[in-house]
This record gives C-alpha cells, structure tokens and sequence, in this order.
C-alpha cells in the first residue's frame, strides 16, 4: 500500500493495542470484584464457566412480579413488623387513659367483733390520661406508616424500571444477526482475501475489519446489557424469577 495507507494501518494497530489492554485490564478488575463478591481471597483465581444465558423476559408479567416482590422482598416484610408493632403500641397506649380500678379486703377485731372490709379504689386521672404516651405512640405509628408507604412505591417504581429496561435489553440484543456476528472470523478472512487479491485497498479493508469488530463488540455490549438489567431485575423482585420459553 502507499505510505499513507501504512500510517493508517499503523495508527488503528495502535488503538486496537491500547483497547485491547484496557478490556483486558477491565476483565482482570471484574474478576477480582467477582471474587470479592463471593467471598474469596484477593489471591484465589476466579474462572467463569457455562455459556451465555438467553435473553428472555420472566414468564410473570409485570403486574405479578410487582405483587411477587411486595409479599416477598425482606426490606418490606421489616418495614411491615415495624409498622404492625407501632400499631400495638397505639392500642396498648389508648388504653392506658382509662382508670385500672383496684379492689382490696382487710380484716381487723372491733371489740368483741370480728371486721372484715372491702374496698374498691377507682383512680380519676383528670391532668394525667397518658396523652404524652398517646401522642408519641401515634406519631411512630404514621412515621412507619409512611415509611413502609414509601419503600413500597420505590420498589414498585424498581420494578417497573427494570422490567422495562430488560424489555428494550432484549430487544436491542436480538436486532443484532448472531449468525454474522459468529461469523466474524470467516468475514475477516474473506475480506483479507480480497485485499490479498487486489480486490479492495488498504483503507477499505480497514473500514470493513472495523466495521466487522465494531458490529461484534456492540452485540457483546447489548448480552452484557441483558445479564445487567436481568440482575437488577431480580434484585428489585427480591429472588430469582422464571424465564418464559
């Protein structure tokens, strides 16, 4: 080729160099941030298995994983206790302001006779009914109240995102032709050939290597987009969820 076509050639080499050490610095950093994850020391070598997961949507729609994750989701079974409990606080305070009437019998000796009394004592708290105990009581109860109201439609609001989010994951994934995108050796080396056979030029064969490992490394970004929104998904749910066929 002309030296024109050499300095590009060059300066994609390059690139291609300086991507690819950074990819392999990225994989080295997810492997350690994986093991960490899975409680393993810094110095055990983490090494993933299996294929890539299929991209599907759960088999429950996404009315029934919002209903799923409210009845099961740890967060808002907690919040729930605590809201239940403050309820009890509020009756048990409540009645409280009503007097607790004691009854009492004594016995004693009146000259030749014998005395047995009973009393009853009825307390009439008139300042003091346990309005403070009352009020306070009242206020943990709509602080729970609200609280457990709010986590319930932030996760709701999870959900939906990503549901939704997976949903146009999937999507993205399957506008990619996986059967050229598999074949990406076999395009190179059909394009190389061309070049070989004076077919094409430099440059041209360029654009198409480019072109070819560009289409590949979007499809890999669109499966990495689908395993991260299946995560988030099943972490709003609280749980795995089933895959549709």
């Amino acid at each position: 080729g002309t030296q024109l076509e050499v300095n590009v050639a060059a300066a994609a080499a390059a690139q291609a160099r300086r991507a690819r050490l950074a990819a392999e610095r990225e994989w080295r950093t997810s492997l350690l941030r994986l093991g960490a994850t899975i409680g393993l020391p810094a110095a055990d070598t983490v090494v993933p298995e299996g294929t890539i997961p299929r991209a599907a949507l759960p088999s429950q729609s996404e009315e029934d994983l919002v209903r799923t994750a409210l009845e099961r989701r740890a967060d808002l079974t907690a919040l729930r206790a605590e809201r239940e409990a403050a309820e009890t606080d509020v009756r048990l305070a409540r009645s409280l302001a009503w007097p607790d009437p004691t009854v009492g019998v004594s016995a004693g000796k009146a000259e030749d006779f014998r005395v047995v009394e009973f009393g009853l004592s009825l307390p009439l708290p008139l300042w003091n009914r346990g309005q403070g105990a009352r009020a306070q009581a009242g206020a943990l109860l709509q602080r729970a109240q609200l609280t457990e109201s709010n986590s319930a439609r932030e996760a709701e609001r999870e959900i939906r995102d990503s549901y939704r989010g997976l949903a146009t994951a999937i999507e993205a994934e399957r506008a990619f032709d996986r059967e050229v995108v598999e074949r990406l050796g076999e395009n190179l080396a059909l394009a190389e050939q061309s070049f070989r056979a004076g077919k094409i030029g430099l440059l041209v064969f360029n654009n198409i290597r480019r072109d070819l490992v560009e289409g590949r490394l979007g499809y890999l970004d669109a499966v990495a987009e689908v395993i991260e929104r299946q995560a988030a998904l099943e972490q709003a749910v609280g749980g795995a969820f089933e895959i549709s066929e």
